[in-house]
């Protein structure tokens, strides 16, 4: 075998050794599936971090990268090396550098202007919703294509129609509005400044239940969108649905259950499509009726609701309670993935990556719903929240007791009064997942 074969051979080697290590000692608390699963997603936002990177650091750098080793090469297996083939190698390194370096000027002038037109149409958003009379405008149904069939075998929501079923008509007008915030933006902009750089917050009424919220941050650069809502609100309803057999759009969820916000549930063990949910399944309920429960010994957080959220109470299951037991009146119940609050404590062990985020709240008195979507893996706009971050922002808007979701490129916020998905996601467009979370709002009968 020649030198330079050996050199590859060597290199080759190496790579595939580090990988095996990465595999399975990274997250080595989950199954060998999950790990090799969250290799390929850490896999996937270091690529995505690095492809962000300016052009003329990535250019440059591989360009004197393969110089370096073509000379070693050449070193090694002992020919001589020729100083005009350096000065030549050298030459077209620094000429390629100057190229990408003004080509990555104008992408990086190209990304602020994006920048700067997302913030504006997201001012825009939360003006006009803000100004609005947020109960004054009665619900149309949406001409957007239906979710497909949700059959009780296939985990149907509370309200999920079949194709061909007859649709709930509009809802009648409210008569009566509300225009004052359900929390106080001064508060929580105060308690977010103790962990985040001069935050920004922007507010909206979005209707007689629902808050909506606009947090950002410089550092770390992030966006995050929360919701929340009073749930002893009458005509309040938990859509829990979607279809665990194949993947369906958050957003087609919304719409064909009238959502007024709707956030992703459960996408599986990989970006495949029917891959199963893996170890990542805890107790699900949806309409009275039971789908699946936890696997012993790999306990997950779940909110629970009943039937009537007016009388009934709303409850949190942490991850680290050793009564797994499903209160008795669950008429709705999702799972999460990991504890953020637990009783008022913000959780920090593991997860201290920065991701795109989808989260859980509820009060300590179980009245108010906190949701959470923030973006990620997008350097230039947003970097994700680590696991601590998510806790501290939920508990910033009331949580006391909370948790970690489906995550990732799964990550998105349907909200009604925005016609759509409000977030960025990482993929650039909306995932398909089997499950998804909504919050519709009926007219009550009386005022």
């Amino acid at each position: 075998m020649s030198p330079k074969a050996k050199w590859i051979s060597a290199a080759t080697g190496l790579a595939v050794s580090a990988a095996v290590a990465f595999v399975l000692v990274g997250h080595s608390s989950s199954s060998l599936g999950q790990r090799v699963n969250a290799a390929l997603d850490d896999g996937q936002a270091v690529g995505v971090r690095v492809l962000e990177l300016p052009l003329f650091m990535l250019l440059g750098g591989s360009l004197i990268a393969g110089a370096l080793a073509a000379i070693a090469v050449e070193r090694f297996s002992r020919r001589t090396v020729r100083p005009a083939r350096v000065a030549l190698v050298t030459a077209l390194v620094l000429s390629l550098f100057a190229l990408a370096f003004t080509a990555d000027r104008r992408v990086n002038r190209l990304e602020n202007q994006i920048s700067e037109l997302r913030s504006k149409l997201t001012a825009q958003r939360m003006t006009m919703a803000d100004s609005a009379e947020p109960d004054t405008v009665a619900a149309v149904p949406s001409s957007a294509p239906a979710a497909p069939a949700t059959a009780p075998a296939q985990l149907a929501s509370s309200t999920a129609k079949s194709p061909g079923a007859a649709q709930k008509p509009a809802a009648a007008t409210p008569t009566t509005a509300r225009d004052k915030l359900l929390l106080d933006p001064e508060a929580i902009k105060r308690t977010l400044a103790k962990n985040f750089a001069t935050p920004a917050l922007r507010s909206a009424i979005l209707d007689r239940a629902t808050d909506a919220f606009e947090f950002r941050s410089p550092n770390p650069l992030t966006v995050a969108y929360i919701t929340v809502t009073n749930l002893k609100t009458p005509g309040v309803e938990v859509q829990f649905g979607g279809n665990l057999t194949f993947r369906t759009l958050t957003s087609d969820f919304a719409r064909s259950n009238d959502c007024s916000i709707a956030i992703n549930g459960e996408a599986g063990v990989s970006p495949q499509e029917n891959n199963g949910l893996g170890t990542f399944r805890g107790h699900m309920i949806s309409n009275g009726k039971s789908f699946m429960t936890e696997i012993a010994g790999n306990p997950r957080p779940f909110l629970s609701f009943g039937k009537d959220l007016t009388q009934d109470p709303v409850s949190f299951k942490a991850q680290i309670a050793k009564d797994r037991s499903v209160p008795a009146n669950a008429y709705n119940l999702i799972w999460g993935r990991l504890d953020a609050v637990v009783d008022g404590v913000v959780q920090t062990a593991a997860e201290r990556d920065r991701q795109p985020r989808t989260a859980m709240g509820l009060s300590k008195d179980g009245t108010q719903l906190i949701m959470l979507v923030v973006d990620g893996r997008q350097q230039q706009y947003s970097v994700g929240y680590t696991r601590a971050e998510v806790g501290t922002v939920l508990a910033a808007f009331g949580a006391y007791n909370g948790m970690l979701c489906d995550e990732g490129g799964s990550s998105c916020f349907y909200m009604k009064k925005f016609n759509g998905i409000v977030n960025s996601p990482s993929d650039g467009v909306e995932r398909t997942t089997y499950t998804h979370f909504g919050i519709t709002l009926h007219n009550p009968t009386a005022p």
